[in-house]
């Protein structure tokens, strides 16, 4: 091959200055030899039987040098020649395909993209998950703090607006980046509703053992029964432990709280009586009952029926005497039921 290409760089030159040293002595067969006829002389002429094929696509320009007729030769003798394990050399070659790379980094670009995508359906799935425990952990709470369920309803966009100013595409990098971040605060948020689930949780409880409900309704009590008064029936000044609600007889006692029965009989002085445990060392008493409803170890809940009013023991008509207990000590009834001891002032009064 080295051979064909200098004969050719030889037709270049004029016939006397070239060197004896530079000339090819043979030139090959196969080149192929058809000079157009305003071809200059050559030093070295093409060896007589031999055809110059031009592509015909190639044309000749007649100029001072004539080197598109060079080229053309140049490039028909080269792609002859050259083996058939070699890249082609050419579009002319119908083996050269141009797009085959294009082809296979398409291919594989597709496929970096559909690896990405796939990732990116797992993520919003796990937000789509998630999405779904806090809309029922709303729905839990909504009923425990009594807040309309329209307030924590997530199944609905809220409304969003503004000015576009500057709009751009994201990326694929820039929204892989922006659901991993709403991924966190969604997570965030879950925790910390499941925190405050379980703090209102604990807070109901300790309400629902707390003696805040009237024991009788639709009767209100005597203001001034707690506390130091003349008894109704020796007419001498004494303590009065508890609160008196003066009702028909036969109308139905509930429980003020939550609680464990740990007594349910006739006790001196107080009649027929239910004694309700409702931990954290409180006790509620319901006296003077006509008919007792639960028996010892019974679970009862706030506001469930426990006995009916009557004048059992030491007492002068149908009424309910209603006690409060802590640590086994008498407390004002009045403040339970207005709601104003808190678990705070309730562990104090415990700790007396």
């Amino acid at each position: 091959m080295t051979g064909g290409v200098l004969w050719l760089l030889q037709q270049t030159v004029p016939a006397s200055p070239l060197p004896a040293e530079l000339r090819v002595a043979n030139p090959p067969a196969s080149l192929v030899a058809q000079a157009p006829a305003a071809q200059p002389q050559l030093a070295n002429p093409v060896p007589g039987g031999t055809v110059l094929e031009v592509p015909a696509d190639e044309p000749v320009v007649q100029g001072e040098t004539q080197d598109n007729w060079l080229v053309g030769a140049t490039q028909a003798w080269l792609e002859r020649t050259a083996p058939r394990h070699e890249l082609p050399l050419s579009a002319h070659d119908p083996s050269f395909d141009g797009g085959a790379a294009a082809t296979a980094d398409g291919k594989e670009t597709e496929e970096r993209l559909r690896e990405h995508i796939d990732v990116l359906a797992r993520k919003v799935g796990e937000m789509e998950a998630r999405l779904t425990q806090i809309d029922a952990l709303g729905e839990r709470l909504a009923d425990i703090a009594g807040v309309e369920p329209e307030a924590f309803d997530f199944r609905h966009v809220p409304g969003q607006g503004g000015l576009l100013v500057e709009p751009s595409s994201l990326s694929v990098a820039e929204l892989d980046r922006e659901i991993d971040t709403l991924r966190d605060r969604l997570y965030d948020r879950g925790d910390y509703l499941d925190v405050l689930e379980a703090r209102l949780r604990s807070e109901m409880a300790e309400r629902a053992r707390t003696p805040s409900a009237m024991p009788i309704r639709g009767y209100a009590y005597n203001s001034s029964s707690y506390g130091p008064r003349v008894d109704p029936i020796t007419g001498r000044r004494a303590f009065h432990e508890g609160l008196d609600f003066a009702a028909p007889r036969g109308t139905p006692i509930v429980a003020a709280a939550g609680g464990v029965v740990v007594s349910a009989r006739y006790q001196t002085g107080y009649g027929r009586m239910v004694e309700i445990d409702h931990g954290n060392k409180l006790v509620t008493r319901y006296a003077h009952a006509q008919q007792l409803l639960v028996k010892p170890g019974d679970l009862v809940y706030r506001g469930q029926r426990i006995a009916t009013v009557g004048s059992t023991g030491r007492s002068t008509g149908p009424h309910l005497h209603f006690e409060v207990r802590v640590a086994g000590q008498a407390a004002d009834p009045r403040l339970f039921l207005a709601g104003e001891v808190s678990a705070e002032r309730l562990a104090e009064l415990s700790t007396r």
